[in-house]
């Protein structure tokens, strides 16, 4: 179960109060991804908003050249999936 603290850190979710942000972390799942490893891939179903809690998340694409682009770093407190999730996408 996440902390509630660090989920309240995410801004799509500041504004929760405390009873509600408890209760959305009694239902979150912990997922690890090992370094290298992808959260989700371009094409994949938007069915989740990742918080990050620990280490960092880079949010990156393959060039048309082939090379990697790195979008953005994300770190503890910040999320990801956010727009999927609340546009069906």
């Amino acid at each position: 179960m996440p902390d509630p603290g660090l989920l309240s850190r995410a801004p799509l979710l500041a504004a929760l109060a405390g009873p509600d942000l408890l209760a959305l972390s009694e239902v979150a799942e912990a997922r690890r991804v090992p370094e290298g490893g992808a959260l989700f891939r371009r094409g994949d179903a938007g069915d989740g908003l990742w918080v990050v809690t620990a280490g960092e998340v880079r949010i990156r694409i393959e060039s048309a050249e082939g090379a990697e682009v790195v979008l953005n770093h994300l770190g503890p407190g910040d999320a990801v999936g956010e727009v999927a999730l609340l546009d069906g996408g």
